[in-house]
């Protein structure tokens, strides 16, 4: 069997076909794995063990409990709003207690 130029030519674009199908899935399979070493490598510098997690739990378990603690407190000993309303109203009819009373020692002035 005696293959003439034509059929060499042939044989040769689909070598070249064959070549360059299988360079551009051997890429993307390459460049894909690159990716998800990146991921993997990502992953492990940023994961947290079971054991830092229950610690991490535990402290903020305690931290909310301290803020609750801090919130009681802090409702105990400031003054609420009706309070200061009460005082201020308080302070006000003090002063006019006061006006009047400079009032009527000048002799109605």
């Amino acid at each position: 069997m005696e293959f003439d130029a034509g059929t060499w030519w042939l044989v040769g674009l689909a070598t070249t076909a064959a070549i360059g199908a299988i360079t551009y899935f051997l890429r993307r399979t390459i460049s894909q794995v690159d990716s998800h070493d990146k991921a993997i490598n990502l992953i492990q510098r940023t994961y947290v063990t079971q054991d830092d997690f229950k610690a991490y739990k535990s402290q903020s378990r305690e931290d909310i409990k301290q803020l609750t603690e801090d919130v009681s407190e802090l409702k105990d000993r400031c003054l609420t709003k009706e309070d200061f309303y009460r005082a201020q109203s308080y302070t006000n009819e003090r002063l006019e207690q006061i006006y009047k009373l400079l009032h009527d020692q000048r002799g109605g002035q």
